[in-house]
């Protein structure tokens, strides 16, 4: 009987992920659907990891080991290189996927031949498990582009994409993290990969205080925002002073009189974009929106603060 060729190969790669590695394993061998091949990357763990991964007895699971820690990037593209599925799709070590995710997905992007990457809504979990918050990103292509400007257009743990597209883009290991980030947006400025997410909550996304998220370092923030400031400097020419004016407005830096210059140059961006890409009155219409509702928050950002700073300056 001829074997049936994989469709999905998940990857994971975990260093000393102890603690949260058991569920986001069973998450994975508990979906709907069945045909896929599940590379987990040991990253050099010190701790029980290598022992929790073994105590799985399926053969889904492609056990690869480094011999010492050589970080998230280098590990994912040696994933991607031994995946043989037709999709891609991502999973985090400390997060959970619920059971119907993989068949949500695979079936979106069987249904949508245009789309190469597919991301999805999340709740965010505390250490305990506990939902502590929702999580949706933009669902059209040309909103998941604009957000590229800002940064952060896509949800990383949640993505499936097309299994070619990963073979020919591997992820930028100058990266060390903001890995995603860089690769989005060379996906989408420069291979014009067409993205989406589904509104439907099929991931949770776990933040605790040892989660790569909460501790990303300030020098791999800035290689992000370089990323962002790349992509506004192919609609519209940035000066000096307003690449130094938005990096400061990505690190919440900004004072009061720069938000309105900011919004500005935002301004001008949406003029080009909406003429480059060719949106349609609707289309810029939400961008602007979108837009104006980010920069009232920079002001009730600024304020809350600024009163902060007051307060604690009283006491």
């Amino acid at each position: 009987m001829k074997k049936q060729k994989t469709k999905i190969s998940v990857l994971m790669s975990v260093y000393n992920g102890e603690k949260y590695l058991k569920e986001a394993i069973e998450s994975i061998l508990n979906q709907t659907f069945k045909n896929f091949e599940f590379i987990i990357i040991n990253d050099g763990s010190t701790d029980r990891t290598k022992r929790i991964i073994h105590s799985f007895q399926d053969d889904r699971i492609k056990y690869i080991e480094n011999e010492k820690n050589i970080g998230l990037t280098k590990s994912l593209n040696i994933g991607i290189k031994e995946a043989k599925g037709e999709y891609l799709a991502r999973m985090d070590a400390d997060d959970v996927s619920l059971n119907v995710r993989l068949k949500t997905q695979y079936n979106f992007l069987e249904n949508n031949k245009d789309i190469g990457i597919l991301g999805s809504a999340m709740l965010i979990i505390d250490s305990n498990g506990q939902v502590v918050g929702k999580s949706k990103k933009p669902d059209k292509h040309y909103l998941i582009k604009w957000r590229c400007f800002f940064g952060y257009p896509m949800a990383h743990p949640t993505i499936m994409g097309r299994m070619d597209i990963f073979k020919e883009n591997l992820y930028n290991e100058m990266f060390i993290s903001s890995q995603d980030t860089e690769l989005w947006s060379r996906l989408i400025f420069e291979k014009n990969i067409i993205f989406a997410n589904t509104n439907q909550y099929l991931h949770k996304y776990r933040v605790h205080i040892k989660s790569v998220s909460t501790k990303k370092p300030v020098e791999q923030k800035k290689k992000s925002i370089k990323v962002a400031i790349k992509n506004i400097n192919q609609y519209i020419k940035l000066s000096e002073k307003e690449i130094s004016l938005l990096s400061r407005f990505f690190l919440k830096e900004y004072k009061f009189f720069d938000i309105n210059f900011i919004y500005n140059i935002y301004e001008r961006l949406i003029n080009s974009y909406a003429k480059k890409d060719q949106l349609d009155s609707g289309q810029v219409k939400y961008v602007k929106r979108k837009t104006r509702e980010r920069y009232l928050n920079s002001y009730k950002e600024y304020f809350k603060k600024v009163l902060k700073y007051f307060f604690h300056f009283k006491k």
